[in-house]
């Protein structure tokens, strides 16, 4: 596809699969909550976090800000997919690594390139990084002021717009390409025929015109990373090998917020005994009644405010951790069974904990057979057969020879 230096800045100003790019954004934000190590406030800053809370919000109700303090930083599930990469990206580690290059012309000049540009070492760099968080990724082969060719890769936060042929190769691709010192943007926008680099001036909406420079390649010099679409509806978003467990890695991370709040009053013994009277005369039930008059030009129009006991208040939150008390409220008639003056100790049926930590185990399966393909718990944690065994492996061998796949493109 040949664009017009008038259609270029036309895209570049109104984008023609802005949509599709936003929705990759938010399945990569997704993406670094469960697989890098960030504190509260840098998880914050993730677009997928704010989302996650407004669900637990939901679900939760009024107990959200009361279960959510116990939340962890960095997230637990960082832990689980760390060592589900430490697989991963064995398949770097092949003794006989090679670049085989078919072509009907004279290769001595790309054979020379690849070894002086060291490929085989930028491929595994940037293919980490891809394959961890950043599916929606590009390989771009720009030229230098010397009009030597190198690669760049442009992640989803560079992308501006590109554009798929009905067999998924790039008619065009528009992209952030440097940020000067005066914060102006070179903005870069390539097609089947010619390097084009305008000018965004700080503040300013408008693309100026900076340099035109034709390749001779004959095609977009732009390519996915990733070929493997995860599905049919976004061009941009690829499949990488956590794509179909984030739900489960979703649900993981839940569950082990509600594990921990668990965990800081279950496991307690609780004493009760007759609850104490509140020293505040105006009390009751740990309610504070007040008359107000809203308009005073209607004196005689009162209306009645209930406000907490601060008093009573003071004893909310002790149901968590140990040394839970809990006050029986002494009945005038002493012929009711109300425990007055009985002191008891209340014992928890801790046998009933275990569902959390089972679900967590599960969960975690199911993730890394879904990453790596690779059943890891059960061949620890469990006897298992010849079978079984030769089996978890093919199923891991065949996860790492699709991703050898997309490092052979």
């Amino acid at each position: 596809m040949i664009v017009s230096q008038t259609e270029a800045v036309e895209i570049l100003k109104f984008p023609r699969n802005k949509k599709e790019i936003e929705s990759v954004k938010m399945q990569e934000s997704q993406l670094r909550v469960f697989t890098e190590e960030m504190d509260a406030a840098e998880l914050c800053e993730e677009p997928y976090w704010t989302k996650l809370k407004e669900k637990m919000k939901t679900r939760l109700d009024k107990k959200f800000e009361r279960v959510f303090e116990f939340s962890r930083f960095p997230l637990p599930i960082t832990q689980i997919s760390d060592s589900i990469l430490t697989d991963y990206f064995k398949v770097f580690d092949g003794k006989n690594r090679h670049f085989n290059i078919d072509g009907d012309r004279d290769l001595n000049l790309l054979n020379n390139w690849i070894k002086d540009s060291n490929i085989e070492e930028w491929i595994e760099e940037k293919a980490k990084k891809v394959f961890k968080n950043k599916p929606c990724s590009f390989v771009v082969i720009d030229i230098n002021e010397k009009g030597k060719p190198y690669m760049i890769l442009i992640d989803s936060s560079r992308i501006i717009d590109a554009e798929f042929d009905s067999k998924g190769e790039i008619e065009y691709i528009s992209f952030l390409h440097s940020i000067e010192e005066n914060g102006d943007k070179k903005i870069a926008f390539y097609d089947a025929q010619t390097y084009f680099v305008f000018t965004k001036r700080k503040e300013s909406d408008t693309f100026d015109f900076y340099s035109e420079n034709p390749h001779n390649i004959g095609y977009c010099p732009a390519t996915p990373f990733i070929s493997e679409l995860t599905n049919g509806r976004n061009k941009f978003k690829r499949r990488v090998a956590f794509s179909s467990a984030l739900s489960k890695m979703e649900d993981w991370t839940l569950f082990d917020i509600y594990r921990n709040f668990t965990d800081h009053y279950a496991p307690f013994p609780v004493t009760e005994a007759p609850k104490k009277k509140c020293p505040n005369p105006d009390c009751q039930n740990g309610t504070l009644t007040e008359e107000v008059i809203p308009d005073k030009s209607q004196p005689d129009k009162v209306e009645k405010i209930y406000k907490e006991c601060p008093i009573c208040a003071k004893d909310k939150g002790n149901f968590i951790g140990p040394g839970t008390h809990i006050g029986i409220n002494v009945k005038s008639d002493k012929n009711q069974n109300d425990g007055s003056g009985v002191f008891k100790m209340i014992f928890p049926d801790t046998d009933k904990l275990d569902y959390i930590p089972t679900k967590l185990d599960d969960l975690e399966i199911e993730i890394r057979h879904k990453t790596v393909g690779l059943n890891y718990m059960n061949t620890i944690n469990e006897a298992i057969n010849q079978l079984q065994l030769k089996g978890s492996f093919s199923s891991m061998e065949s996860v790492l020879l699709r991703s050898k796949g997309e490092l052979d493109r």
